[in-house]
């Protein structure tokens, strides 16, 4: 992926980054027709940069920071991720 005029190196990564959690989602989604909704595998983005994460969820993508995790806020929350971050 190529920087775009006036973009920061900083802001390119963050944009693939975006982009491969993006891809990931799609495919993924693609292999799990016969798999029950709650037992899907879920891609989540995690980012404390707050407009990487704003912009993020604008392309659909699943995505929490560290703080937000801790809290247990998110509605996305279940029992499958706080064990995953658990075990982080």
């Amino acid at each position: 992926m190529e920087r775009q005029p006036k973009e920061t190196a900083n802001d390119r990564n963050d944009r693939a980054i975006r982009s491969a959690a993006k891809w990931y989602k799609k495919n993924l989604e693609i292999n799990q027709d016969d798999v029950e909704v709650n037992e899907r595998v879920q891609v989540v983005l995690l980012t404390n940069d707050k407009d990487n994460a704003e912009k993020a969820r604008e392309d659909g993508n699943n995505t929490f920071t560290s703080k937000s995790l801790e809290s247990g806020r998110n509605s996305f929350m279940n029992h499958e991720m706080l064990s995953l971050y658990e075990y982080l």
